[in-house]
C-alpha cells in the first residue's frame, strides 16, 4: 500500500520524518539533524532505507519559510528545497 511521507523542518535544524497510510496519523517519527540541503537528501534517503524504500503517493512538508519559484525558501536554516531537489 502506498504511503505518504511527513517531514517538518519548521522551526528547528531538526528535520522529524513519519510515514502515513492515507487517512491515517503517523505512529512514529524520527528526527535527523538537518543543517544543510545534503544533510536533507541524507537524512530523507537513510529514513526511507530504514522503512523499505516503500512506494510513495505523496509527500508533505511542514517548514519555518515561504513558497518562492515552487520551492521552500527556509531563512532559519539558510537554504532552500526545491520539488526536483526533493525527487
Amino acid at each position: 500500500m502506498e504511503r505518504i511521507l511527513l517531514a517538518d523542518i519548521s522551526k528547528t535544524s531538526t528535520l522529524k520524518l513519519a510515514l502515513v497510510r492515507q487517512g491515517q496519523r503517523p505512529e512514529e517519527a524520527m528526527s535527523f539533524p538537518c543543517q544543510s540541503l545534503e544533510q536533507f537528501n541524507q537524512s530523507v534517503s537513510d529514513f526511507m532505507a530504514s522503512h523499505g524504500n516503500p512506494v510513495l503517493m505523496g509527500t508533505a512538508v511542514s517548514a519555518g519559510g515561504w513558497e518562492v519559484d515552487g520551492g521552500l525558501a527556509m531563512p532559519n536554516q539558510g537554504y532552500q528545497l526545491s520539488r526536483e531537489g526533493a525527487a
